[in-house]
């Protein structure tokens, strides 16, 4: 098949791995770059990722495929997706997802939606059981990508098929229990078409989350609550914030955090004894703004280096206004690659943590935090940072009063070459890897610090007290991985 790429998802079902991310075709959901803008977290390929029938990545082996002629009115059109139904009662995941491709001749088509007036028009997905049962559901969600448009198009009374735009439509399929399907159909109309219709393929849509590897083990997997990981060679730097820690705010500018073990009003439990409270208080920006310095560690100042902190998000964690920066690397040495002062490859870089502002309230993803990387690089067209979200493995979308294990691997590039690289693992697998950076020019610029940064904006203060808790941070010059804890 060649010609544009439809896309169309179907919710899976309640309890399955997927299910943690909802599908959703709002503002904050699936656009031409994003299958959720609410984390800026991008599709591998723009307008969508598809798996064919040979179990190949955009591949053209379609499952089944339709001609769609020129008609003079609304016409009903079925795909027999039966071979692909059958595959979902075997565990392929999502559950009920197709993804549709339009081919030759290359004309585009338009669809009616879920939105539609005509409520007869509105897209369907039928499944036969083989005990004589038939299950009808309507889509729960569609919209179209009209590529390079940034924005949801998912309250259209129509989508297109064809040419630049794709579309994604989302139906809430369920497995019923100890039953096989007969047959499986999805049944779309059209009122129209142009340039000569075109032909609408088959295929399974593909989301990193839906088929998560296990957690890759590092260093830490041989200290059981990390204990004793001071004296691991590749090991520079281990705070539990038990009962004191550097890293407590000493001066003014430097934010507001305490050690603490209770704190049940926001909805605290303890990782492994106490933590770090961090507070972003109300009418401010600073929440913390301490730095792990390499150079007292180490006596020098790396090009690569490691780290890992545990990170939960208090229940008050909502940024309903603004984004802001949490915990990265920094090489600025006070002179550039923050606060809007351009990286230029020879006054400085970093690349801190990020968090989003909140989803909408009427957004699927309105209980996840997203969180990702502020990039100030050389030769960056953004006046500030790169916002840059964790697309792979289980993604930088994540609920509150959870702990989550947040590891960052930084190696800066060769001066005179672009061949820099950043990472970022949760609960140890992999959700962003990026190389190509150019993050500097000059060879005197290296890792300065692990920068313990929480900060709300911009320059929009926190419009409410917000919390987080940090736990168990680990700085090494290899993969540290997960905590060990024995229950």
């Amino acid at each position: 098949m060649r010609g544009g790429v439809l896309v169309c998802v179907v919710m899976a079902s309640a309890g399955s791995v997927s299910a943690a991310l909802p599908i959703d075709d709002g503002p904050d959901g699936m656009t031409c770059q994003f299958y959720a803008k609410a984390a800026h977290v991008p599709w591998q390929r723009k307008g969508g990722d598809w798996i064919d029938a040979r179990n190949e990545m955009h591949g053209a082996a379609e499952y089944a495929v339709q001609r769609i002629p020129v008609s003079q009115g609304k016409e009903r059109f079925a795909w027999d997706v039966t071979t692909l139904a059958k595959q979902w009662t075997k565990g392929v995941s999502p559950p009920g997802a197709v993804v549709l491709r339009a081919g030759k001749p290359g004309g585009t088509v338009n669809f009616a939606s879920r939105e539609n007036p005509d409520a007869e028009s509105r897209p369907r997905l039928i499944i036969e059981w083989q005990d004589g049962q038939t299950t009808r559901v309507e889509a729960t969600a569609d919209t179209y990508f009209s590529c390079p448009t940034n924005r949801s198009l998912g309250t259209a009374p129509i989508f297109q098929v064809g040419g630049q735009n794709n579309a994604l439509l989302a139906f809430p399929y369920r497995q019923r229990a100890g039953k096989e399907i007969a047959r499986a159909s999805l049944e779309l109309t059209s009122d129209k078409q142009y340039a000569g219709g075109t032909e609408v393929a088959v295929f399974r849509p593909y989301f990193p989350w839906a088929e998560l590897a296990p957690p890759e083990q590092g260093i830490a997997a041989h200290y059981v609550g990390d204990a004793g990981l001071e004296g691991q060679e590749d090991v520079l730097y281990v705070d539990r914030f038990e009962s004191s820690s550097p890293l407590l705010p000493s001066g003014a500018g430097e934010g507001h955090a305490e050690i603490v073990s209770i704190d049940r009003d926001n909805g605290f439990e303890p990782l492994a004894g106490s933590a770090l409270k961090v507070t972003i208080a109300k009418g401010v920006h600073q929440g913390l703004n301490r730095h792990v310095k390499f150079r007292e560690l180490s006596g020098g100042e790396p090009d690569e280096a490691y780290f890992r902190y545990y990170l939960r998000f208090g229940d008050n964690w909502n940024p309903a206004k603004d984004g802001g920066k949490l915990p990265g690397f920094s090489g600025t040495y006070g002179r550039g690659g923050w606060g809007t002062r351009k990286s230029d490859g020879v006054n400085g870089w970093s690349a801190r943590g990020a968090f989003y502002v909140q989803p909408d309230q009427a957004s699927a993803y309105s209980q996840l935090r997203g969180v990702g990387s502020y990039v100030y690089y050389a030769g960056m067209e953004e006046q500030s940072g790169a916002a840059w979200g964790w697309g792979l493995g289980p993604t930088g979308l994540l609920e509150k009063n959870r702990w989550y294990s947040i590891e960052q691997h930084v190696k800066l590039n060769a001066p005179g070459r672009a061949d820099g690289r950043l990472r970022a693992w949760i609960d140890g697998r992999l959700v962003f890897d990026r190389g190509g950076i150019d993050f500097r020019h000059v060879p005197e610029l290296k890792i300065e610090s692990v920068w313990m940064n929480v900060y709300h904006g911009g320059t929009v203060v926190a419009p409410a007290d917000l919390s987080l808790y940090i736990d168990n941070l680990v700085v090494a010059r290899r993969y540290i991985g997960p905590a060990v804890f024995r229950r």
